[in-house]
Protein backbone atom coordinates (compact mmCIF):
# COMPACT_ATOMS: atom_id res chain seq x y z
CA UNK A 1 0.00 0.00 0.00
CA UNK A 2 1.39 3.57 -0.92
CA UNK A 3 0.13 7.14 0.42
CA UNK A 4 0.99 10.00 -0.65
CA UNK A 5 0.48 13.26 1.84
CA UNK A 6 1.87 16.33 1.06
CA UNK A 7 1.75 19.29 3.58
CA UNK A 8 3.60 22.93 3.69
CA UNK A 9 6.47 22.32 6.49
CA UNK A 10 6.50 25.12 9.07
CA UNK A 11 9.07 28.03 8.65
CA UNK A 12 11.63 27.66 11.78
CA UNK A 13 13.74 24.63 12.77
CA UNK A 14 15.22 23.33 15.52
CA UNK A 15 19.01 24.40 15.71
CA UNK A 16 19.24 25.23 11.75
CA UNK A 17 17.44 26.71 9.15
CA UNK A 18 16.67 24.00 6.39
CA UNK A 19 12.83 23.85 6.67
CA UNK A 20 11.03 20.39 5.81
CA UNK A 21 9.44 21.18 2.72
CA UNK A 22 7.82 17.44 0.89
CA UNK A 23 6.36 14.31 2.70
CA UNK A 24 6.73 11.33 0.44
CA UNK A 25 5.43 8.34 3.02
CA UNK A 26 5.23 4.93 1.95
CA UNK A 27 4.52 1.78 4.00
CA UNK A 28 5.17 -1.91 3.54
CA UNK A 29 3.66 -4.32 5.24
CA UNK A 30 4.82 -7.98 6.12
CA UNK A 31 3.38 -10.09 8.44
CA UNK A 32 3.44 -8.45 11.42
CA UNK A 33 5.93 -5.59 10.99
CA UNK A 34 5.38 -2.63 9.34
CA UNK A 35 8.07 -0.05 7.39
CA UNK A 36 7.63 3.50 7.33
CA UNK A 37 10.10 5.21 5.02
CA UNK A 38 9.40 9.26 4.96
CA UNK A 39 11.39 11.29 2.54
CA UNK A 40 12.40 15.10 3.72
CA UNK A 41 15.55 17.01 2.60
CA UNK A 42 18.81 15.78 3.98
CA UNK A 43 20.11 17.76 7.09
CA UNK A 44 22.56 20.33 7.10
CA UNK A 45 26.38 18.71 7.80
CA UNK A 46 26.78 20.18 10.83
CA UNK A 47 23.32 17.74 11.66
CA UNK A 48 24.75 14.71 10.76
CA UNK A 49 26.96 12.72 12.28
CA UNK A 50 30.60 11.88 10.50
CA UNK A 51 29.96 8.39 10.69
CA UNK A 52 26.82 6.41 11.50
CA UNK A 53 26.25 5.70 15.50
CA UNK A 54 23.46 3.12 16.78
CA UNK A 55 21.94 3.18 19.73
CA UNK A 56 19.86 0.61 21.61
CA UNK A 57 17.44 0.46 24.44
CA UNK A 58 15.07 -2.54 25.67
CA UNK A 59 11.74 -2.22 26.28
CA UNK A 60 10.03 -2.17 30.42
CA UNK A 61 6.81 -1.64 31.45
CA UNK A 62 6.18 2.18 32.44
CA UNK A 63 4.53 2.07 35.91
CA UNK A 64 0.90 2.99 35.17
CA UNK A 65 0.87 0.46 31.89
CA UNK A 66 -2.72 -1.19 31.58
CA UNK A 67 -2.95 -5.09 32.67
CA UNK A 68 -2.21 -7.47 30.64
CA UNK A 69 1.53 -6.85 29.50
CA UNK A 70 3.39 -8.64 31.86
CA UNK A 71 5.00 -10.67 29.19
CA UNK A 72 5.88 -7.72 27.30
CA UNK A 73 9.52 -7.63 25.81
CA UNK A 74 11.48 -6.39 22.83
CA UNK A 75 14.24 -3.76 22.24
CA UNK A 76 14.46 -0.55 20.26
CA UNK A 77 17.03 0.69 17.72
CA UNK A 78 18.26 4.13 16.81
CA UNK A 79 20.88 4.88 13.93
CA UNK A 80 21.68 8.33 12.94
CA UNK A 81 23.95 8.65 9.61
CA UNK A 82 24.56 11.51 7.07
CA UNK A 83 21.61 9.68 5.08
CA UNK A 84 18.85 10.35 7.95
CA UNK A 85 17.67 8.23 10.75
CA UNK A 86 16.40 5.06 10.72
CA UNK A 87 14.49 3.24 13.84
CA UNK A 88 13.29 0.18 14.74
CA UNK A 89 11.44 -2.12 16.96
CA UNK A 90 10.78 -5.99 18.03
CA UNK A 91 8.49 -6.87 20.49
CA UNK A 92 6.74 -9.82 22.47
CA UNK A 93 4.31 -10.50 24.64
CA UNK A 94 1.97 -8.34 22.87
CA UNK A 95 -1.94 -8.48 22.80
CA UNK A 96 -2.65 -10.68 19.70
CA UNK A 97 -3.99 -9.27 16.47
CA UNK A 98 -4.50 -5.80 18.22
CA UNK A 99 -3.38 -2.53 16.59
CA UNK A 100 -0.28 -0.54 17.93
CA UNK A 101 1.50 3.00 17.82
CA UNK A 102 4.62 4.09 18.65
CA UNK A 103 7.44 6.93 18.23
CA UNK A 104 10.62 8.37 18.96
CA UNK A 105 10.30 10.34 21.87
CA UNK A 106 12.00 13.57 23.02
CA UNK A 107 12.33 12.55 26.84
CA UNK A 108 13.74 9.83 28.85
CA UNK A 109 12.13 6.78 30.50
CA UNK A 110 12.56 7.70 33.69
CA UNK A 111 11.16 10.64 34.33
CA UNK A 112 7.69 10.94 35.67
CA UNK A 113 5.74 11.13 32.38
CA UNK A 114 7.84 8.34 30.55
CA UNK A 115 9.62 9.08 27.13
CA UNK A 116 7.55 13.22 27.42
CA UNK A 117 6.29 14.38 24.31
CA UNK A 118 7.05 13.01 20.82
CA UNK A 119 10.70 14.24 19.59
CA UNK A 120 10.23 16.48 16.81
CA UNK A 121 12.55 18.24 14.51
CA UNK A 122 10.56 21.37 14.33
CA UNK A 123 9.03 21.52 18.05
CA UNK A 124 6.40 23.90 16.85
CA UNK A 125 5.81 21.80 13.74
CA UNK A 126 3.39 19.16 13.08
CA UNK A 127 2.50 16.00 14.61
CA UNK A 128 3.17 13.81 11.81
CA UNK A 129 5.94 12.79 10.09
CA UNK A 130 8.53 13.90 8.47
CA UNK A 131 8.62 16.09 11.23
CA UNK A 132 8.15 13.31 13.91
CA UNK A 133 9.36 9.58 13.74
CA UNK A 134 6.13 6.81 13.63
CA UNK A 135 6.53 3.71 14.01
CA UNK A 136 2.74 2.03 13.97
CA UNK A 137 2.43 -1.89 13.63
CA UNK A 138 -0.15 -4.85 14.22
CA UNK A 139 0.61 -7.54 16.46
CA UNK A 140 0.51 -11.07 14.56
CA UNK A 141 -1.54 -14.27 16.12
CA UNK A 142 1.34 -14.67 18.58
CA UNK A 143 1.59 -11.41 20.42
CA UNK A 144 4.92 -10.51 18.12
CA UNK A 145 5.53 -7.32 16.63
CA UNK A 146 8.37 -5.17 14.60
CA UNK A 147 8.18 -2.04 12.73
CA UNK A 148 10.76 0.30 10.99
CA UNK A 149 10.93 3.64 9.78
CA UNK A 150 13.20 5.79 8.00
CA UNK A 151 13.56 9.50 8.23
CA UNK A 152 15.83 11.66 5.88
CA UNK A 153 16.63 14.07 8.65
CA UNK A 154 19.54 13.12 11.24
CA UNK A 155 17.73 13.43 15.46
CA UNK A 156 21.03 15.24 17.13
CA UNK A 157 22.87 12.89 19.47
CA UNK A 158 21.56 13.70 22.81
CA UNK A 159 18.09 14.12 21.22
CA UNK A 160 15.31 11.50 20.64
CA UNK A 161 16.22 9.93 24.08
CA UNK A 162 13.53 7.13 24.04
CA UNK A 163 10.60 4.94 22.08
CA UNK A 164 7.12 4.43 23.69
CA UNK A 165 4.53 1.91 23.24
CA UNK A 166 1.06 2.34 23.71
CA UNK A 167 -2.01 1.14 21.55
CA UNK A 168 -3.51 2.71 18.72
CA UNK A 169 -5.87 5.61 19.37
CA UNK A 170 -9.61 5.55 17.54
CA UNK A 171 -8.79 6.18 14.01
CA UNK A 172 -5.34 5.69 13.77
CA UNK A 173 -4.42 3.36 10.94
CA UNK A 174 -1.32 1.29 11.52
CA UNK A 175 -1.24 0.10 8.08
CA UNK A 176 -1.10 3.32 6.77
CA UNK A 177 1.27 5.28 9.03
CA UNK A 178 -0.88 5.88 12.46
CA UNK A 179 -2.51 8.92 11.56
CA UNK A 180 -3.22 11.11 14.44
CA UNK A 181 -6.54 13.00 12.98
CA UNK A 182 -8.62 11.16 15.25
CA UNK A 183 -8.19 9.70 19.24
CA UNK A 184 -10.33 8.13 21.42
CA UNK A 185 -10.30 6.09 24.68
CA UNK A 186 -8.48 6.24 27.72
CA UNK A 187 -5.93 9.11 27.44
CA UNK A 188 -2.54 9.87 28.99
CA UNK A 189 -2.91 13.88 29.11
CA UNK A 190 -2.35 14.85 25.71
CA UNK A 191 1.13 15.96 26.30
CA UNK A 192 2.05 16.72 22.70
CA UNK A 193 -1.95 18.40 22.26
CA UNK A 194 -3.13 15.14 21.29
CA UNK A 195 -5.02 12.77 23.67
CA UNK A 196 -3.34 9.37 23.41
CA UNK A 197 -4.22 5.69 24.59
CA UNK A 198 -2.57 5.21 27.75
CA UNK A 199 1.72 4.54 27.52
CA UNK A 200 2.60 1.04 27.98
CA UNK A 201 6.44 0.98 27.60
CA UNK A 202 9.38 2.53 27.01
CA UNK A 203 12.26 1.99 25.84
CA UNK A 204 15.85 4.51 25.96
CA UNK A 205 17.83 5.46 23.54
CA UNK A 206 21.07 6.96 24.03
CA UNK A 207 23.57 8.46 22.72
CA UNK A 208 26.39 6.20 21.82
CA UNK A 209 29.09 8.73 20.69
CA UNK A 210 30.30 11.58 23.52
CA UNK A 211 32.88 13.61 24.34
CA UNK A 212 34.95 12.32 27.02
CA UNK A 213 37.15 14.41 28.90
CA UNK A 214 41.19 13.59 29.53
CA UNK A 215 41.56 10.54 31.71
CA UNK A 216 43.49 11.64 34.53
CA UNK A 217 43.64 10.71 38.20
CA UNK A 218 40.52 11.78 39.53
CA UNK A 219 38.06 11.30 36.45
CA UNK A 220 38.00 7.22 36.02
CA UNK A 221 36.67 6.15 32.46
CA UNK A 222 32.92 6.35 31.00
CA UNK A 223 30.89 3.27 32.47
CA UNK A 224 27.49 4.42 30.55
CA UNK A 225 25.87 0.82 29.78
CA UNK A 226 24.17 0.40 25.96
CA UNK A 227 22.03 -2.57 27.28
CA UNK A 228 20.93 -4.66 24.13
CA UNK A 229 18.71 -7.55 23.96
CA UNK A 230 19.49 -9.99 21.03
CA UNK A 231 16.37 -12.89 20.74
CA UNK A 232 17.80 -16.17 18.64
CA UNK A 233 15.43 -18.41 16.83
CA UNK A 234 16.52 -21.35 14.83
CA UNK A 235 19.83 -20.20 14.95
CA UNK A 236 19.50 -16.84 13.40
CA UNK A 237 19.16 -13.58 14.92
CA UNK A 238 15.51 -11.75 14.61
CA UNK A 239 15.48 -8.48 13.21
CA UNK A 240 19.11 -9.31 11.42
CA UNK A 241 22.62 -8.64 12.72
CA UNK A 242 22.50 -6.62 15.84
CA UNK A 243 25.09 -3.20 16.23
CA UNK A 244 26.33 -1.77 19.38
CA UNK A 245 28.70 0.82 19.24
CA UNK A 246 30.58 2.25 21.92
CA UNK A 247 33.68 4.20 23.36
CA UNK A 248 36.69 2.79 24.53
CA UNK A 249 35.80 3.03 28.92
CA UNK A 250 32.77 1.98 28.12
CA UNK A 251 30.77 -1.39 29.27
CA UNK A 252 29.88 -3.73 27.05
CA UNK A 253 26.67 -5.22 28.29
CA UNK A 254 24.12 -7.11 26.02
CA UNK A 255 21.84 -10.28 26.35
CA UNK A 256 21.32 -13.12 24.13
CA UNK A 257 18.39 -15.58 24.38
CA UNK A 258 17.93 -18.85 21.70
CA UNK A 259 15.57 -21.61 21.83
CA UNK A 260 18.32 -23.82 20.93
CA UNK A 261 21.71 -25.11 22.96
CA UNK A 262 24.55 -22.55 21.58
CA UNK A 263 27.90 -20.75 22.56
CA UNK A 264 27.78 -17.23 21.88
CA UNK A 265 31.52 -16.24 21.70
CA UNK A 266 32.89 -11.93 21.48
CA UNK A 267 35.81 -12.37 18.94
CA UNK A 268 38.40 -9.99 19.67
CA UNK A 269 37.48 -10.14 22.85
CA UNK A 270 37.98 -14.35 23.23
CA UNK A 271 34.78 -13.78 25.48
CA UNK A 272 32.07 -16.79 25.81
CA UNK A 273 28.83 -18.12 27.55
CA UNK A 274 26.70 -20.87 26.34
CA UNK A 275 22.98 -19.84 25.89
CA UNK A 276 19.77 -22.17 25.16
CA UNK A 277 16.35 -22.39 25.99
CA UNK A 278 15.61 -20.73 29.40
CA UNK A 279 19.44 -20.09 30.18
CA UNK A 280 20.32 -16.54 28.60
CA UNK A 281 23.67 -15.27 27.89
CA UNK A 282 24.93 -12.19 29.56
CA UNK A 283 27.68 -9.79 29.01
CA UNK A 284 29.07 -7.59 31.01
CA UNK A 285 33.10 -6.64 29.89
CA UNK A 286 35.00 -3.23 29.55
CA UNK A 287 35.24 -1.72 25.82
CA UNK A 288 39.57 -2.16 26.42
CA UNK A 289 40.12 -3.17 23.10
CA UNK A 290 39.73 -0.49 19.97
CA UNK A 291 37.92 -2.01 16.47
CA UNK A 292 35.20 -3.87 14.77
CA UNK A 293 34.62 -7.12 16.54
CA UNK A 294 31.48 -9.99 15.32
CA UNK A 295 29.79 -11.88 18.80
CA UNK A 296 28.03 -15.17 16.97
CA UNK A 297 26.99 -18.20 17.69
CA UNK A 298 30.32 -20.40 17.66
CA UNK A 299 28.81 -23.56 16.48
CA UNK A 300 26.60 -22.60 13.95
CA UNK A 301 28.84 -19.90 13.08
CA UNK A 302 26.38 -17.24 12.83
CA UNK A 303 26.94 -13.58 13.33
CA UNK A 304 24.65 -12.23 15.32
CA UNK A 305 26.32 -8.62 16.79
CA UNK A 306 28.23 -6.38 15.60
CA UNK A 307 30.36 -4.86 18.13
CA UNK A 308 32.22 -1.19 17.38
CA UNK A 309 34.05 0.09 20.24
CA UNK A 310 35.35 3.75 18.96
CA UNK A 311 38.62 5.47 20.59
Amino acid sequence: MTRTDRSSPPPARRGRAPALVAVLAAVMIAGCGDRETVSAPSAGASDAPSSPTTVTGRFALVPKAPNGFDELSGTAKLTRSADGTDASIILSGLKPNATYASHVHAGSCDQPDPGGPHFKFVLDGADAPPNEIHLPFKADATGHGTAAAHNDNPVALGEGRSIVIHRAAAGENAAAGGGHSVHGGAVDGGHDGHAHPPKIACAPLQPTRRAHPTPDATTPPSTDPADLAVVVKDNEPVGGIQSLTLNKGDRVRFTVTSDKPEEVHTHGYDISEPVGPGKPAKFDFPAAIEGIFEIELEGAGVQIVKLTVNP
